[in-house]
């Protein structure tokens, strides 16, 4: 009788110690918890090893769909400008033309200026020579320039070609200027620069489309000049 006793004392030491430690383990609700939506969810280390999205390269060079072909499709023109962008995957027809605009204000107001510095980086050693000899000619007589650029009209790519590794590409260019020269006593004695002019200017730019040097040069000009 009293082992009896003493399994029911045993039992309910065992059930009491069971209910002691659910309480400490859950806890007692007090009114104050949060609702389950308002408990932020555990990550598992499996979600922690998903992927993030991946963020899209930033375009270095916006298509120019909006703009006009420089040459029409088909053409001999267009093949040539194929073929350069192929042996020089740099190549962009429209920026080549952007910077054949920038060119020709640049070295045309150098050379009037006589900046002889500006105009070398930009022009191969003939033509150098050339504008060189007309600026030390214009000094040694004691004359200066008078000269604006007024405005670039039109700039047209009008042929191309891949010579070797060479790229040649010829630009019409037809800008407006007014010019003229002084002598030393400031009376003119060529040209008008009083005179809006209209110039139509050939020039043809070369680069080698293996070089690093992503610059072309100018390699050779012709002019057509009348009044506007």
């Amino acid at each position: 009788m009293e082992n009896l006793y003493l399994d029911i004392i045993l039992l309910a030491m065992l059930a009491g110690f069971v209910l002691f430690r659910l309480w400490m383990t859950l806890g007692r609700r007090t009114g104050h918890e949060r609702r389950p939506e308002e408990v932020p969810a555990r990550r598992t280390g499996e979600e922690n090893m998903l992927p993030r999205p991946v963020q899209p390269l930033p375009q270095l060079r916006p298509a120019p769909s909006n703009l006009p072909p420089v040459a029409a499709p088909g053409t001999p023109l267009a093949r040539a400008l194929d073929d350069i962008a192929s042996a020089d995957r740099r190549f962009d027809a429209h920026e080549f033309l952007a910077g054949a605009r920038n060119a020709h204000e640049m070295i045309v107001t150098a050379f009037a200026e006589n900046d002889k510095a500006s105009l070398k980086p930009y022009v191969d050693r003939p033509i150098f020579d050339t504008f060189a000899s007309a600026i030390d000619e214009r000094h040694a007589k004691g004359w200066s320039s008078d000269f604006t650029y007024v405005r670039l009209k039109s700039a047209e790519v009008v042929d191309a070609a891949l010579r070797g590794r060479t790229a040649e590409i010829t630009v019409r260019f037809v800008c407006e200027l007014m010019t003229g020269l002084r002598d030393a006593a400031g009376e003119v004695v060529e040209g008008d620069p009083a005179v809006v002019r209209q110039v139509t200017d050939i020039w043809t730019f070369a680069r080698d489309t293996r070089a690093s040097d992503p610059n072309w040069q100018l390699v050779a000009t012709s002019a057509e000049a009348g009044a506007a």
